[in-house]
C-alpha cells in the first residue's frame, strides 16, 4: 500500500536539495561576477571609452612595430617645424660646452697640480677636429651638437670605439642609427633583438652595423659585428628591457604635426576671406561671352574654370554650372587661447617651459620666470648627467688609456694600470644668476649654516674649485708684480642670516653698508 507520508517526505527532501543546488549556483555566479568585476573606473567599458584600446607587447615589440616611422616623422618634424627646431637649438646651446677638471692626487692628498695640468691640456688637444673623430671633421663640441640631434630626434646614440687612429691612438666615429641592421642575421646565435645580440642577463655582446645607409648600398656595403666594448650606444629607454630608443618628442609630435595642420587650415581660411570674387553664369549653349572678354584670358570663356580664387577675380562659368558662393570665415576669437593650450601640451611633453620654448614672456611676473627657469635647469642638468655618465666618462677612461700607453702624457703605470689618472670630474655649461644679488646673498646664507660647499656652489656656475683658487693666487701674484692692491669690500652682518636673537623687521637684520677696505698683498 502506497505511504503518503513516504510520498511526501520524499518530495520534501527533492526540493530541498533542489533549492540547495540552486542557492549553490547562485553563489558561484556572484562570486565569478565579482572576479570579473572592475575596481578601477579606468578598466571598466562603457560608451565613453570602449574605442579606448591597447596592447600588450614586450618594450622590443613595441620598439619593433614603431621605431622605423617614429623616426620618420620626427626628422620630418626636425626638418619642417620650427618649434622642433628651436627645442634642439635650444637644447644644444643649454647643454655645451663640458669642462673637464683632472682630480689627481699626490702623497699629501692634494691635488697634484703637474699631473692634472698635462692630462686636461692633452684632453683640450684631444678634443679638437682632427684628433677627437676618425674623419677629421668634427670637434668634440660639434660631435655633442649631431648626438643631441640624434637623441632628440632619432632616440639613441651611436658612436663606434676606434683603437689605433689618430694622434693619441683613439678616435670615435659617429654612426647613424640606420646603420643599426634591422632584421635578423641568419648565422647569429643566442638571444637576438634590434640588431644587437645579448646574453643570458641581456647584457649587450655585440653589435650588427651597416658600414653604409640602408638605402645607399651599392659597392663597398659590408655587415660588421662589432662587440660591445667598441660601442657606445647610449639612450632614455622607455621600459625596462627595451634594446633602442624612442625620439624623446615622441609623446608630442602628433599635438605638433596636428597644430601646424590646423595652422595652415587657418591661413586659407583667413586668405579666402579676404578675396572678393564675381562668377558669371551662361545661360545656354550659344552664349558667346562679352565683348573684350578673350582679351582676359582662357578663364573667361564657357567651359574652363580657374581652380584658385584670387581677389577681385571675374570668372564665366559654363552652361549648366549654379554658382555656389564661398565665404570662409576668420577663426573664431578663442583661437588663440586653443592655440596657447596646445603649445603649453607640446612643451610639457617635450620637457621644456612653454615660455622658453616659444620665447612668450607676455604676462609673466618675476616668479612665474623663474619656475620657468628651475624646469629648465632641471631639464639640462639631467641631460647633462646623461651625456656625462655614458659618453664623456666613457671616452675619457679610453683616452687615459691610450694616450699613457703611447707616452703622450709620460706618465708611468702604476701597477700596470692607469686607473690613478682617471680621477676627474665633468662640469656642464653654467647658468646665469636669475636675480644676481638675491641669488648671492642666498648662497651665502647656505654656505655660513654649512648647508653647502663652495665645490657645489662653482659647479652650478660652471666654475671648478680648485681652479678658481689657483686663477686667484695667479691674479695676486701678478698684482703684486706690478704694484697693485686689491680693493675688497668688506661686508656687514649678512641680512640673510641676522645676528643673534634678531628677529625679522627689526633693525638688526638690516644690511650696513660696505665698507671699501684696502688689503695690501704680501710679496
Amino acid at each position: 500500500m502506497f505511504d503518503i507520508f513516504d510520498f511526501g517526505k520524499s518530495k520534501r527532501i527533492k526540493d530541498a536539495q533542489r533549492i540547495a543546488d540552486i542557492t549553490k549556483a547562485a553563489e558561484k555566479n556572484v562570486i565569478k561576477n565579482l572576479m570579473q568585476s572592475k575596481n578601477f573606473t579606468a578598466g571598466m567599458f562603457d560608451p565613453t571609452n570602449s574605442d579606448w584600446l591597447g596592447s600588450i607587447l614586450s618594450p622590443n615589440q613595441e620598439l619593433k612595430q614603431n621605431i622605423k616611422l617614429l623616426k620618420i616623422r620626427a626628422r620630418d618634424l626636425f626638418n619642417n617645424s620650427p618649434v622642433v627646431k628651436s627645442f634642439v637649438s635650444i637644447t644644444q646651446q643649454s647643454l655645451k660646452p663640458f669642462k673637464l677638471t683632472s682630480k689627481v692626487t699626490n702623497a699629501r692628498n692634494g691635488y697634484n697640480t703637474k699631473v692634472t695640468s698635462k692630462i686636461e691640456n692633452a684632453w683640450d688637444d684631444f678634443c679638437k677636429a682632427g684628433n677627437f673623430e676618425v674623419s677629421g671633421r668634427y670637434s668634440l663640441n660639434e660631435v655633442i651638437d649631431q648626438m643631441i640631434i640624434q637623441l632628440l630626434i632619432d632616440g639613441e646614440i651611436l658612436l663606434r670605439k676606434v683603437k689605433g687612429r689618430g694622434k693619441y691612438g683613439y678616435q670615435l666615429q659617429l654612426l647613424h642609427t640606420d646603420q643599426l641592421m634591422p632584421e635578423t642575421h641568419n648565422t647569429l646565435s643566442g638571444p637576438y633583438q634590434m640588431s644587437i645580440e645579448r646574453d643570458e642577463w641581456d647584457a649587450p655582446v655585440a653589435y650588427w652595423i651597416n658600414t653604409k645607409m640602408p638605402t645607399e648600398g651599392g659597392v663597398g656595403a659590408k655587415q660588421l659585428r662589432l662587440p660591445a666594448e667598441d660601442v657606445i650606444h647610449a639612450f632614455l629607454p622607455h621600459a625596462v628591457g627595451a634594446s633602442r630608443g624612442v625620439p624623446l618628442i615622441a609623446s608630442s609630435m602628433s599635438t605638433i604635426q596636428m597644430l601646424d595642420s590646423y595652422r595652415n587650415a587657418v591661413i586659407v581660411a583667413a586668405k579666402m576671406a579676404a578675396c572678393t570674387s564675381v562668377t558669371y553664369e551662361q545661360n545656354g549653349l550659344n552664349d558667346t561671352p562679352y565683348d573684350g572678354a578673350q582679351d582676359n584670358g582662357l578663364a573667361m570663356f564657357p567651359g574652363v574654370s580657374s581652380n584658385a580664387l584670387s581677389p577681385g577675380m571675374a570668372e564665366a562659368l559654363p552652361p549648366g554650372v549654379k554658382k555656389v558662393l564661398l565665404s570662409p570665415n576668420q577663426p573664431t576669437q578663442s583661437f588663440p587661447e586653443f592655440n596657447k593650450n596646445l603649445k603649453k601640451e607640446i612643451a610639457a611633453g617635450v620637457g621644456l617651459s612653454y615660455n622658453i620654448l616659444y620665447s612668450d614672456w607676455e604676462s609673466t611676473s618675476f616668479s612665474s620666470t623663474k619656475a620657468c627657469f628651475i624646469q629648465d635647469r632641471a631639464y639640462v642638468n639631467n641631460l647633462q648627467a646623461f651625456f656625462i655618465s655614458k659618453i664623456l666618462d666613457v671616452v675619457f677612461s679610453d683616452f687615459i688609456d691610450s694616450a699613457c700607453a703611447l707616452g703622450k702624457l709620460d706618465l708611468p703605470a702604476i701597477k700596470t694600470s692607469y686607473d690613478i689618472y682617471k680621477e676627474h670630474a665633468f662640469i656642464g655649461k653654467a647658468f646665469d644668476y636669475l636675480d644676481p644679488l638675491k641669488d648671492v646673498e642666498a648662497q651665502v646664507a647656505l654656505l655660513a649654516a654649512g648647508l653647502t660647499t663652495y665645490s657645489d656652489l662653482l659647479n652650478e656656475h660652471g666654475k671648478d674649485f680648485e681652479e678658481v683658487l689657483q686663477t686667484r693666487q695667479k691674479e695676486k701674484a701678478l698684482m703684486a708684480q706690478y704694484g697693485f692692491v686689491e680693493a675688497m669690500p668688506t661686508p656687514a652682518t649678512n641680512p640673510a642670516l641676522g645676528k643673534p636673537g634678531s628677529t625679522p623687521n627689526t633693525p638688526e637684520l638690516e644690511q650696513e653698508p660696505a665698507q671699501e677696505t684696502e688689503t695690501p698683498v704680501k710679496e
